[in-house]
Formats: C-alpha cells, sequence, structure tokens
C-alpha cells in the first residue's frame, strides 16, 4: 500500500503524521525491549564449539562480500545497503527454521542472539566507515 502511495506521489497530510508520530518513535523502543527480552546466552558447554563456528563463518563470510561488494561498480547506494545486508543478525525467520530441522533450540537462540550482539555495532561501523566514501 505504501509503495503504491509513494510511486503516484502522494503525500501524507501532516495531521496523520503527528498522530503516528509517537508510535513511530515507540518503534524503536520495543524493537530494542524485544532483543533485551529474548537475550539468552546459556549455552552448554558442549554445543559452545558448534555456535562459535557458525558466527565465525557468517560473519567472515559477510565480511568477505562487504570486500567484494564495495569494489563493485554500481551505485553508492545500493553499494552501502549490501554491505549492511552481510552483517546483519541471525533473522527469526532462520531460528524457527532450524528448530523445525532438529537444531537444538538453545544453539539456535543463543547463536541469535550473540549475532544481535555483534551485528548492530558492526553495521553502525560499516556506516561510519564506508558511508562518507560509498
Amino acid at each position: 500500500m505504501m509503495l503504491v502511495l509513494r510511486l503516484i506521489s502522494f503525500d501524507l497530510p501532516t495531521a496523520f503524521l503527528t498522530v503516528l508520530e509517537p508510535v513511530a518513535d515507540a518503534n524503536v523502543f520495543l524493537s530494542m525491549f524485544m532483543i533485551g527480552l529474548y537475550l539468552e546466552l546459556r549455552l552448554p558447554r558442549q554445543d559452545r564449539h558448534i555456535v562459535f563456528q557458525l558466527l565465525t563463518l557468517r560473519y567472515v563470510m559477510g565480511l568477505v562480500f562487504v570486500g567484494l561488494f564495495y569494489l563493485l561498480p554500481i551505485e553508492p547506494l545500493a553499494k552501502m545497503i549490501l554491505c549492511l545486508l552481510c552483517v546483519t543478525p541471525v533473522p527469526l525467520f532462520g531460528v524457527v527454521n532450524s528448530v523445525i530441522a532438529g537444531v537444538k533450540e538453545e544453539s539456535v537462540g543463543v547463536a541469535s542472539s550473540i549475532s544481535f550482539l555483534i551485528s548492530l555495532p558492526l553495521m553502525t561501523l560499516l556506516l561510519l566507515l564506508l558511508g562518507p566514501t560509498v
């Protein structure tokens, strides 16, 4: 719906935006609250190696792709978006599908939680480092 409004260059009335502003401002708080609520860092000792391997592979490959995308001759905005997508946290869908596939819930939950803790500063760092040059 919003895409259609944007494509036809329809601007929402200021009064409508004023009413929605508190809800939009609360969205950031609620997102951080949900991350904190589900942050779980307890993991049996035998599963730590698997989580470490998973996260190492994910972020090493992500940073390799950041380097590759940075070198591509594409629009700066598209380049920045692709670089940020390479280091995003493990998505919730991945957690749900992994549990359905039979992976231990604890391992998937801890990997997801740690990925949020790694990705948020890493994405900020990429914005700071690549923003002015892209």
